[in-house]
């Protein structure tokens, strides 16, 4: 068994693996058991990039995807800029997903149809960010 030393970065961060370990130890397996091991008391800033899901074609609807990765912790904002206008309630936002490390991942996802001249970008702050990150 591994002991951690956490600086003092939060006593609800050590409360919150305590209590957590425990939970796993009475219910689940050694697998989860192993991922708390991982767990994080750091924040760790997202890497993000953009994708569509389709190959681009002028005029027809296609989806672009906004990756957040290994960030921690929970939450990251997520927005789409159209032409340097926020683009509102046409987005959909995922569940994060726990990666081995105790890091976090998320999707955001975008429906449009690509006209020539426009430019979409995923706007994402969190905590561990100085400043937001924008990718195109």
């Amino acid at each position: 068994m591994r002991f951690y030393i956490f600086t003092s970065q939060s006593i609800v961060c050590k409360y919150v693996y305590i209590n957590l370990y425990i939970y796993l130890y009475l219910h689940c397996s050694t697998h989860f058991l192993n991922a708390l091991i991982q767990f994080k008391c750091t924040t760790e800033p997202p890497w993000t990039s953009v994708y569509t899901r389709n190959d681009v074609k002028l005029n027809v609807r296609n989806t672009l995807v906004c990756l957040v990765s290994g960030f921690f912790p929970p939450p990251v904002r997520v927005l789409w800029i159209k032409n340097n206008v926020k683009v509102k309630d046409q987005s959909a936002l995922s569940r994060d997903y726990p990666n081995k490390d105790g890091t976090l991942n998320l999707f955001s996802q975008l429906s449009f149809i690509p006209e020539e001249g426009d430019i979409y970008s995923c706007f994402v702050k969190h905590k561990a960010l100085q400043q937001p990150q924008t990718r195109t």
